[in-house]
């Protein structure tokens, strides 16, 4: 004689799952759909990497320029330069490919060490810089500048 199966009344069966699992999964499903969503299309980010404006400049060198003091001469004055208008040359490329062999960031990193001490280039595109900021021009067309005149040597 065999045993007899006892049928569980009212019991869900061992395995199953109830409404209340699928309902919380879809809520967290669409909380985080929604977050980024929210988070992509938010004002204050953006998928385009360009800068809006000239408040959405992003300093690149860190460091402070070397005191125009410890030189003479027009080397003094382009570091006087680093000094007055950080925000501009951090925003050019030193054309003496300082990038490739000391690790700069931007022209301005040339005047956190005293390369540009040594470097005619450096010392050439800070003054120009700051010659064509002082004419008025916008940051745009002092980068076109630098870029034509330096970037043929």
């Amino acid at each position: 004689m065999g045993k007899r199966k006892t049928v569980n009344k009212g019991k869900k069966p061992a395995g199953t799952k109830g409404p209340g699992l699928r309902v919380a999964s879809l809520v967290i499903a669409v909380a985080l759909t929604g977050g980024v969503w929210m988070y992509t299309t938010s004002s204050s980010r953006s998928l385009n990497h360009e800068p809006k404006a000239a408040s959405a400049y992003v300093r690149r060198e860190t460091k402070i320029p070397l005191s125009p003091a410890l030189f003479v001469g027009k080397i003094e004055t382009a570091y006087q330069v680093a000094h007055d208008m950080p925000e501009v040359l951090d925003q050019l490329y030193c054309y003496c490919e300082c990038d490739k062999h000391s690790g700069h960031r931007s022209l301005l990193s040339c005047y956190t060490d005293h390369h540009a001490a040594n470097c005619d280039v450096c010392v050439n595109e800070a003054l120009d810089a700051s010659r064509m900021e002082k004419q008025g021009y916008k940051m745009t067309d002092i980068k076109r500048e630098i870029d034509r005149k330096y970037s043929r040597m």
